[in-house]
């Protein structure tokens, strides 16, 4: 917060910030992609996952952000492992987008 209060010429200024991890950060998932860079094949997606059941979104995106790909995925258990068809994608840069409303996470990957 930021408050000023007025003294004639001068002024008193307090600034407070606080630090903490929200539940929202403290409940994120590690994913991992693998293999990065991929040869176009099969793209791996390990998602460690803190909380209960859930339905992602996954969509991959291109380097000018049009979806390639896009799936609904259920993440049933604490450490899901996704394989996503990814043969039709030419040579570039792409990105994997995990979005459940609770969090959301956006990694690169390569095509050779």
């Amino acid at each position: 917060s930021l408050s000023f209060t007025e003294y004639n010429t001068s002024f008193k200024l307090t600034v407070t910030k606080s630090l903490s991890i929200g539940d929202e950060e403290m409940n994120k998932p590690s994913i991992v992609l693998f293999p990065n860079p991929n040869k176009g094949d099969n793209l791996s997606i390990r998602i460690n996952n803190n909380l209960e059941k859930q339905v992602a979104s996954l969509s991959i995106l291109d380097m000018a952000g049009r979806s390639v790909l896009y799936q609904d995925v259920n993440l049933n258990s604490q450490d899901e492992l996704l394989n996503i068809n990814i043969s039709n994608l030419n040579k570039g840069i792409y990105f994997v987008v995990i979005n459940t409303g609770m969090w959301s996470e956006r990694m690169k990957f390569i095509v050779e």
